[in-house]
């Protein structure tokens, strides 16, 4: 074939090449550079000591049903940030951009976990307190007649009369699913404690009604379960003792994320000195009030007095958003900005010469069409323009499924441990359209050789 007749055949192969060098310069733009589907999974004994005193009496996994809880985080990284995180040194920005872009869909896929503890712990606050108020109501009944009654046989007259731990649970159930569904206020779930006790000693006095005929709720129990309860839920509430479902959960998610904090602190310096909450926390003795009135006044004054009443959405997601970024940069934030920015300049070097050899094949066809030998060589981008999917990809994919596996024996526990809690992560990159491209360019390049190249290249 002579050179007039290879010109048609090799324009016409140039303009696919051209096409597929725009396609893989666009995607660059247009998809992100990078994408981690990260997949966590927390042990219930991660959260069990997250949640530290406030739910030692509770069972995070049978609460759960499960024995961890699984957050997907996706962490997209596009050119633009990239450019702007090496050009300004700074990858802040970047970062604070991808956390405010997970806090609403971590909110939510713990909202079906943290609804479930903060329920089962109201719940068994709730038990708890109802019953041994009642306890203390039948130890003081029986010393009143000078008979002393251990917990055994306190508990056995309990269960006789049909008051059992199931009974209790089951009541308090009602009583916080009622909360959780359609509100309340702290005097009203007050009142319902108490009506619980009170059916307590009225199921007592069926049972027995010559023995139990003068047992009465005294007003200092009363009033002990009220502090108890209103202590438990005046989180839960607003300025008013109004109880918002949603504000419940709320505040219950920030003072998990609180007691992660302080958890991590004090791991951070154990030899530090108590805080000043600690220093001036209140005394176990119960505060003496005359009268159950009085004991709705205290309840409402205490209500009125917390600093952390009705945590708002907006509030939540501010302190969830701070808490990632604090995950992110830890104690030593100027040491975790340097290695994250060279980091992202590294990724940045590997697109520049990725997609400079796709950029370099597009001029040399768009100046070869006007010259007469237009075959153009494709090596740059077969070499070049593909090996960013290699090293965002397909190794890392590789790596986090394969060598796990390979190195069960070899690697440490902890490596282990890590791998496994993010195990079903997932990498991206737009680097694979690049591949695609290469890919298909190798296909056309065999034709194109033998149709095309001149008998002198």
């Amino acid at each position: 074939m002579n050179e007039s007749k290879r010109r048609v055949p090799t324009l016409i192969f140039n303009v696919l090449f051209a096409l597929i060098c725009a396609a893989a310069i666009v995607m660059y733009f247009i998809s992100p550079v990078w994408e981690l589907e990260l997949k966590a999974k927390i042990p219930t004994e991660t959260l069990q000591k997250a949640l530290g005193d406030s739910a030692e009496d509770l069972d995070i996994r049978e609460t759960l049903g499960k024995d961890e809880v699984e957050v997907t985080l996706e962490l997209s990284i596009n050119s633009a940030d990239l450019a702007a995180a090496v050009i300004q040194w700074d990858t802040y920005p970047m970062i604070e951009k991808i956390a405010d872009k997970n806090v609403d869909s971590v909110l939510e896929q713990l909202s079906g976990d943290i609804n479930a503890i903060a329920k089962a712990m109201t719940r068994n606050n709730t038990k708890e307190t109802v019953k041994s108020q009642v306890n203390n109501q039948l130890r003081e009944f029986f010393a009143s007649s000078g008979e002393d009654k251990t917990d055994e046989e306190i508990n056995s007259i309990l269960s006789n009369a049909g008051v059992t731990d199931e009974y209790i649970d089951q009541q308090a159930s009602r009583l916080v699913d009622s909360v959780f569904e359609n509100g309340s206020t702290i005097d009203a779930v007050c009142d319902e404690s108490v009506a619980i006790a009170e059916d307590v000693i009225a199921q007592l006095k069926e049972n027995d009604p010559e023995q139990f005929s003068d047992l009465e709720l005294t007003e200092e129990i009363e009033t002990a379960i009220r502090e108890s309860v209103s202590s438990a839920i005046s989180d839960y509430a607003d300025e008013n003792g109004n109880i918002d479902p949603n504000d419940a959960i709320n505040a219950f998610l920030l003072n998990s994320l609180n007691s992660l904090r302080e958890n991590a602190d004090s791991q951070g310096s154990p030899g530090d000195t108590p805080s000043d909450s600690e220093q001036t926390a209140p005394s176990e003795e119960p505060t003496v009030i005359p009268d159950a009135a009085a004991a709705k006044n205290y309840v409402c004054a205490a209500a009125d007095s917390n600093p952390t009443d009705s945590v708002s959405d907006e509030e939540l997601r501010a302190e969830t958003k701070q808490f990632l970024m604090d995950m992110v940069y830890g104690e030593d934030s100027a040491m975790t900005e340097t290695i994250l920015t060279f980091s992202f300049l590294g990724i940045g070097i590997l697109l520049a010469i990725s997609l400079l050899s796709w950029v370099y094949l597009l001029l040399k066809i768009i100046c070869k069409t006007f010259m007469k030998n237009c075959y153009v060589k494709i090596k740059a981008p077969v070499i070049f323009g593909w090996f960013l999917f290699l090293f965002l990809m397909l190794l890392p994919n590789l790596a986090l499924n394969v060598l796990p596996g390979m190195l069960t024996n070899t690697l440490p526990a902890d490596i282990l441990n890590i791998f496994a809690m993010i195990a079903g992560t997932t990498f991206f990159s737009s680097a694979i359209y690049a591949a695609i491209a290469a890919a298909a360019l190798i296909v056309l390049w065999i034709p194109y050789r033998i149709i095309c190249k001149p008998k002198n290249n």
